[in-house]
């Protein structure tokens, strides 16, 4: 993973396929219904600070990886 060329991409599973030697990720969050739909509604609060917490974690450990703050 050292002095490789960050990959440009939009592709979570791609990335994630680049960096999982050097991070781990417990859980796996997919959303099959990608926008809104009739059947669409939205998280409960404890939901999303669940992920914003997730999110927030995981942004850490690439600051610390790549050494910035």
């Amino acid at each position: 993973m050292h002095n490789q060329r960050i990959k440009r991409t939009h592709d979570l599973v791609e990335l994630y396929d680049n960096v999982r030697d050097s991070i781990s990720l417990e859980e796996t969050y997919y959303v099959e219904n990608r926008y809104p739909n009739a059947y669409f509604t939205l998280p409960n609060k404890d939901e999303i600070k669940e992920t914003l917490d997730f999110a927030n974690e995981l942004f850490k450990k690439i600051c610390d990886m790549l050494e910035i703050e």
